[in-house]
């Protein structure tokens, strides 16, 4: 038997090309003329018809529900924000396509700051110069404009609001809220605090004039004028209470100045400032209520855990604070006489008070950051699936 010979076997070997050798499919007049005759394209069309009437049905039908899903959501959208009725169409059109998340399908991605940037100057140049209610536009593209870091346009937005006006005052109390905090991180006290004065004045009576003047109370208690900031919180929560009668059910979010939870977060700055002014017994009670309001509603409303989580925070710091002070006036040898009139045995047990205080609270803290990360948590969950 002959010995196995391996890689015996020769490649096979491709056949030279000939020089100039064109493929003749594309050379042939006869195809090209083919391509040209109407009686090709007929007999292809009455070859393919079911398939081609079958894609034109599917694609009409694609397109007619995306601009019925288009004009559905303009219609939400006009309702749950109207559009100003003496702007022309394609104003109020673009308008509502920078409110919209997505223009065209609601469960698809939100669209970028950019496009909504562009929708809203589409907006503006369609006016055409025509300053008519415009107040609310230059608030909305200067909200936008902060949100994108862009502060110097955000201011000139907001300036334009305040120049503009509006009906209600609610757009101009908004843009004389939000320049108030720019012009204040920026070292100019001077100009928010006369901001958010035009803020108080334009808003009428009702929602926009309880939260300017909250703004401004607010503003005041940070730079040092507490006595003055309590009274105007003080009427701020009058008007919260008197309001709390339109809401129907406390459970569910409300726009009301009313509102539980902000009932409970203008009670909460009252306890602040009352501990500030060292009636601190008055403080921490104040406190303590606003942390129960906003705590009854923890598992229903976020902004409620927002508050709750404040106020906890805010009992925290005050028993920390009573704390350092007693043991400060203990080394010292000094009655705490601006609180509690006592013996040392007082002052034990003011101290086991304070402790108490920052201890408990300081669970009822951890508590609302827990609830609050589990329902973060669920929601980004959510919006991944």
């Amino acid at each position: 038997m002959p010995p196995l010979r391996l890689f015996s076997l020769r490649l096979p070997r491709f056949p030279t090309p000939l020089p100039g050798r064109r493929f003749i499919t594309t050379t042939t007049p006869s195809i090209s003329m083919r391509l040209r005759s109407r009686t090709f394209w007929h007999s292809v069309l009455l070859q393919y018809r079911t398939a081609l009437k079958l894609a034109v049905l599917i694609n009409a039908g694609i397109l007619t529900l995306q601009l019925g899903v288009h004009l559905t959501l303009q219609h939400i959208s006009e309702l749950s924000r109207p559009t100003p009725g003496s702007w022309p169409i394609l104003a109020r059109y673009n308008l509502r396509l920078a409110r919209l998340p997505n223009t065209w399908n609601p469960f698809g991605a939100e669209k970028s700051d950019e496009d909504t940037q562009r929708y809203l100057d589409r907006c503006l140049g369609h006016l055409q110069g025509e300053e008519r209610d415009v107040a609310g536009l230059r608030a909305e593209r200067g909200e936008l404009a902060e949100k994108m870091m862009r502060f110097d346009d955000a201011v000139v937005e907001y300036s334009s609001t305040l120049e503009a006006g509006d009906g209600d005052g609610e757009s101009v109390v908004f843009a004389a809220g939000r320049l108030a905090k720019i012009l204040e991180w920026r070292g100019e006290d001077a100009g928010a605090l006369e901001v958010l004065q035009k803020g108080v004045e334009a808003g009428k009576e009702g929602k926009g004039k309880v939260n300017a003047m909250f703004e401004l109370a607010v503003f005041l208690a940070r730079h040092g004028e507490i006595a003055k900031a309590l009274e105007m919180v003080t009427e701020v929560l009058v008007l919260r209470r008197a309001a709390s009668k339109e809401v129907v059910d406390p459970k569910r979010f409300t726009r009301s100045i009313g509102d539980p939870c902000k009932i409970a977060a203008t009670e909460a700055v009252v306890g602040e400032l009352l501990f500030a002014l060292r009636k601190r017994e008055e403080g921490v009670r104040w406190s303590e209520d606003a942390f129960e309001k906003a705590f009854k509603l923890v598992d229903l409303r976020t902004a409620c855990k927002e508050c709750a989580g404040v106020a906890a925070g805010n009992l925290v710091k005050m028993g920390e604070l009573m704390k350092a002070d007693l043991e400060k006036e203990g080394k010292e040898g000094k009655g705490w006489s601006w609180f509690w009139r006592g013996s040392g045995e007082k002052r034990e047990e003011m101290m086991k008070e304070a402790e108490k205080l920052v201890e408990e609270y300081g669970w009822k803290k951890f508590e609302v950051d827990s609830v609050k990360a589990v329902r973060d948590a669920e929601i980004a969950k959510a919006s991944f699936v």
